[in-house]
C-alpha cells in the first residue's frame, strides 16, 4: 500500500510525504524476508531519484513482474 500524506509547515509550505507499507502472506515473507523489509527504504530512494510518478510506476512494474 502506498500512503500519501501532505505535510504543511507553519509557513504554509507543503511537502508530499509518501511511504510504502508492505503486507504479504507468511509463506512469501519467509522466502523473501530481506527484500520485503527493504522495500520501503528502496521506495523512498526511488522517490528522491525519480520523483513520485516514476517511483510508483517502477513499483507497479516490480510487483507485476513477480506475478
Amino acid at each position: 500500500m502506498v500512503v500519501w500524506k501532505i505535510h504543511i509547515d507553519e509557513e504554509g509550505r507543503t511537502t508530499p510525504v509518501l511511504d510504502l507499507l508492505t503486507k504479504v502472506p507468511e509463506q512469501v515473507l519467509e522466502q523473501n524476508m530481506a527484500t520485503i523489509e527493504n522495500a520501503p527504504a528502496r521506495f523512498r530512494s526511488l522517490l528522491r531519484l525519480f520523483g513520485i510518478e516514476a517511483a510508483i510506476e517502477n513499483l507497479i512494474r516490480a510487483v507485476a513482474s513477480k506475478t
